[in-house]
Order: structure tokens, then sequence, then C-alpha cells
């Protein structure tokens, strides 16, 4: 988070121009680098080696495993939206925007970029058609300013990104987001902003989310880069090792009359005539294996203990384990899906509000704290202990919350609705004839 003081509501170019360059510098190399780790480009393909040396670059994907993990954990099931005041008319205008925007596969790309880089960025903007249309924009093109009130708001945001023309020329764009308008300009010469004109805009404030993946703006396997790198050295050294036994010298003692000749032979024939106090072994590096796989061990399950990150591949996770053991063995990854939750709700109810604030405008009479959600995750169940735990339960709580203890009922409320629907269709099968006695003292009317 980005706070800068006495920053005015009316942006220059000398600004403009300042931010630009402090995002290059201080937050650009970093993103790069996360990104670079999750797309597999690890610091070890830079090493080099003596050019008869072998050298190795193993390199593993435990950015991709951990992010993969977290992010599925968290929001493998989609984000679940009710209104509480049971205003469906609202809550199925903002669902029509939700889906015309993928909003499912946005959330889930937008946590992804989170667990990657720490946070990620989302515009809201009206298109041609005037939809209310939301997207991702990635975080190397964009720096947010922040108030220094007690409960920060974004007070302007600054998009920047290159475009090239048919002629291959390159041109630096740019745009300033404010609570009422965006400001588009073009670099001109590498030094000046100038501006190309304006445009007014209808959400009532920036129109920019600012999705964070936790208070500090860590990356989820930020914390353990380290410990990543010194898996890739250790495993790419042990394949050298490998390389040196395979290359190998022959080692012949008291054999100095031997000729190339001699060796050629042997190579062709296998074998090898030694006189008396003669010998000939492979002269090879002694490795100490447990020494070395005990510290690979060690990497491996640092690397998982400091990212809260189980391995599923252990024998903890081995055999058909209850709904609690599960549970127990994620708990650490729970501790960072709650955090997520936290900081990704907050994001999704400003994204509600501006969604609102057209909706008002529009005609709407609505209120964005109306709308609730909920997170499901994404792990999985003990089918037949779950569906005991109802049947224990049944008579004591709702049937909705009942119901919606079961992983393969995907909408409580609409299945609730399928079970009258059917019982009342069913009805007419057990209903009593005229003048049949249904209980003592009571006839049918």
């Amino acid at each position: 988070m980005l706070v800068i003081r006495n920053i005015p509501d009316e942006i220059d170019t000398n600004t403009i121009g300042n931010l630009i360059d402090f995002h290059r510098t201080y937050m650009l190399p970093r993103y790069k680098k996360l990104k670079r780790y999750y797309k597999l480009h690890h610091d070890i393909e830079e090493r080099t080696m003596e050019d008869s040396k072998p050298n190795n670059k193993l390199i593993h994907d435990y950015p991709g495993y951990i992010v993969n993990m977290a992010t599925g954990y968290f929001l493998g099931k989609p984000v679940a939206y009710a209104s509480k005041s049971n205003n469906n008319g609202y809550l199925n205008v903002l669902q029509d925007i939700f889906d015309y925007n993928d909003e499912a596969d946005e959330n889930a790309e937008i946590e992804k970029t989170c667990s990657i880089q720490g946070e990620a960025f989302e515009i809201m903007f009206q298109d041609e058609d005037a939809n209310t249309r939301f997207i991702q924009v990635p975080n190397e093109q964009i720096i947010v300013v922040y108030d220094i009130t007690l409960d920060p708001r974004i007070k302007v945001a600054v998009r920047y990104y290159k475009i090239i023309d048919q002629n291959n020329n390159t041109t630096t764009k740019v745009e300033v987001y404010t609570k009422d308008k965006i400001s588009y300009y073009t670099l001109q010469a590498g030094l000046t902003y100038i501006l190309d004109g304006e445009m007014e805009h209808y959400f009532g404030e920036v129109p920019i989310i600012h999705y964070v993946n936790n208070a500090e703006q860590i990356g989820d396997f930020e914390r353990v880069l380290t410990l990543i790198d010194a898996y890739d050295k250790q495993q790419s050294n042990t394949q050298n090792d490998f390389d040196y036994f395979t290359d190998a010298y022959l080692l012949l003692i008291n054999l100095s009359e031997t000729g190339e000749k001699d060796i050629k032979d042997m190579k062709n024939n296998r074998v090898m005539k030694v006189e008396d106090g003669g010998d000939a072994r492979w002269l090879i590096k002694d490795i100490n294996d447990t020494a070395l796989e005990n510290y690979k061990n060690r990497l491996n399950k640092d690397i998982h203990k400091f990212s809260n990150i189980p391995d599923l591949s252990d024998e903890a996770f081995a055999g058909d384990l209850s709904g609690v053991a599960i549970r127990f063995k994620l708990f650490c990854l729970e501790q960072i899906a709650s955090m997520k939750e936290r900081k990704f709700k907050k994001a999704l109810q400003r994204r509600i509000e501006l969604v609102t604030n057209i909706l008002n405008i529009k005609g709407g009479n609505y209120d964005y704290t109306d709308i609730d959600m909920s997170f499901t995750r994404n792990i999985p169940a003990n089918t037949t202990e779950l569906v005991n735990m109802v049947a224990q339960l049944k008579g004591t709580l709702s049937e909705q919350t009942l119901i919606s203890q079961l992983p393969f009922v995907a909408d409580p409320q609409a299945e609730l609705e399928k079970v009258k629907q059917e019982q009342e269709s069913s009805l007419g099968y057990n209903l009593p004839q005229d003048n049949q006695v249904l209980s003592k003292g009571h006839i049918n009317e």
C-alpha cells in the first residue's frame, strides 16, 4: 500500500512521472521475480560452472504447488451470495452482472495473483453497451495511492502500459483514475506526458479494487524462496555428482607402459591384462548419500512447514480419513485461508458497492450492505460421516442449514423447494376418501 501525504486531488504530470518511477524501481522487480518463479524460471538457471564440469539446473515447482493448493483450497468452490433482507430482485440483478463478467473465474484468477505476488488489482468500467464490467489488470501495470485517514481509501490510481503499432513503434500510454474521471496521457519522446483526453465515470469512487493476500501483502511462497533455491541447488549438485560418476577416470596402477593402442584394445575387447603389482579401478568422488538425503528431506519439510501448505504425498494422508482427521491435517492451511477470506471479502464488498452505485444511478434503490457472502473450503469430505451427522441433528437445526452441510448439494434453497414440490405432488395419493374416518372423533368434511 502506497500512502503519500498532501497529494493533490488533481495530480500533475510531474507527480505521474514520479509515481511511475517509484513503481518501476521499488515494486516491479519483486513482481517480476515472483511471477518468474511461478513460471518455472528459478535463480538456478543463472548458475555457471567450468566448461569441463557438469552443470545441471534442476527446477522444482514448489511455487506452483503452493499457489495451486492455497488457491484451490480457498476458492476452488465459487463464492455464494445472499440477501440479508431476502431482496431477491437485487440479488438477481447482481448475479446477472456477475455472470456477464464470469465472476467465479475472475475471482479465482485474482486469488492466484494474490497468492503469487501478494496483491492484485481490478478495474471497473462501463462498456460500449453500458454494461458494468470488472477485469483484472496486471500488477506490473498499476500503482494505487491511498489517503492518510484512519481507514485509508484509494485516492488515485495510475496505470501505464506500452502499445506497439504496425510499424513496430512502441508508445507508452497512461491512465489516471480519480473518484470522478479518467484522464488519458501519452508519453512523448520519453520525457513529457501529453493529455489526450478525459472521461467521466459514475462509480462515485476510484473504480479500482485492491485485493491483498494478507496485511503484509506477501505471496504464499515468498517466505520460502531461499529454501526453494537451496533445494534446487542440492538436487542439481546431486545430479552433477552422478554425471561425475558416469565420466569417472580409470586409474591404472603400475601400468605406466599402457599406450593409446592398448586402451583402445581394452575398450573393444573388454579385457584388461594386469601384471604383478598392477591394478585398475575407477576414480570417483565419494558421496555421503545418507547425509545428503537427510538434508534434502529437511529442506522439503521446512518448505511445507513455513509455507503452511501440507505435503499430500506424506504418509499421514494415507488411508480413509475421517472429516475431523482431514481438518486437523489441514489446520495450518485453514489459518492461511481464514486470513485470505477476511481480506478477499473486504475487496468483494467494495466491488459490490461500486456496482450498486451504478445500479442506483440507473433507478435502483439498493444498499450494498444488504448482500452477504459465504466461502466454502474445497476439501475432500467423508460423505457417509456427514450424512449421519445431518440425520442426527434433524429437528435441532433448520432443514436449510442441514442440507447446506452436504457437499453434493449446490443450492440448499433450491433443493428445499424441490423437496416441497415432491411432497405436494405425492400428497394426493394419501388423501382419505369422502366420509372416511381420519382418526377417532374426526371425519373428513
